[in-house]
């Protein structure tokens, strides 16, 4: 539990969203953009969801991104003591987790039996990122304010190839219209895409 916590890449990345899902499970939505520019021009969305839990801290500023700088799980703290005391009933300290995660405005501390992790969306940045422009973010995110325009098929950007043909919605480099035009003439029932995801 503790180094599937300490793994998480969320460092850097932003809250979006808290949810309580029911009494028992608390929810973050988080936002992570590329580490580096020359990475891949995502922002990921991500949900962290916290099961089975016994109590909850939030001590955050108003500020609306909350940008996480650290987490960790304490086996020891004044908020899981705190618990423990005041439970009616033993607390096994090996099923209930002190779960810390620090933002530059404040913290969130969750008292929780498990917590899953898992990819919610991919929002790929192939034109100008106008919905983000002028805002911080941007920089944050580690996104450039116009983002290389990339082929829907294969993910090639537009440096990379002779011609793209855009629209609002997609964009096709030529040489997938050029691998199209080969499928149609040989005309397979069935074309495999070498593992690309469309």
């Amino acid at each position: 539990m503790r180094d599937n916590f300490l793994q998480l890449q969320i460092d850097q990345s932003f809250i979006g969203r808290f949810a309580f899902k029911t009494s028992t499970t608390f929810a973050l939505n988080i936002f992570r953009g590329p580490s580096k520019k020359t990475d891949r021009q995502v922002v990921e969305e991500f949900r962290l969801e916290f099961t089975g839990v016994k109590r909850l801290r939030l001590e955050l500023d108003a500020n609306p991104w909350l940008e996480i700088k650290s987490h960790r799980i304490l086996t020891k703290s004044d908020f899981l003591c705190d618990y423990a005391g005041a439970s009616s009933s033993a607390v096994d300290q090996s099923e209930v987790h002190h779960f810390e995660i620090v933002c530059q405005e404040g913290k969130v501390d969750v008292l929780a039996c498990n917590f899953v992790y898992s990819l919610i969306d991919e929002v790929v940045f192939v034109g100008p990122a106008t919905a983000l422009e002028g805002s911080p973010l941007v920089d944050k995110l580690n996104l450039p304010a116009t983002a290389e325009q990339l082929c829907s098929f294969c993910g090639r950007g537009i440096s990379a190839v002779a011609k793209m043909v855009t629209s609002a919605k997609a964009n096709i480099c030529d040489q997938c219209v050029q691998t199209c035009l080969e499928t149609i003439q040989g005309s397979p029932s069935a074309v495999e895409n070498d593992g690309v995801d469309p």
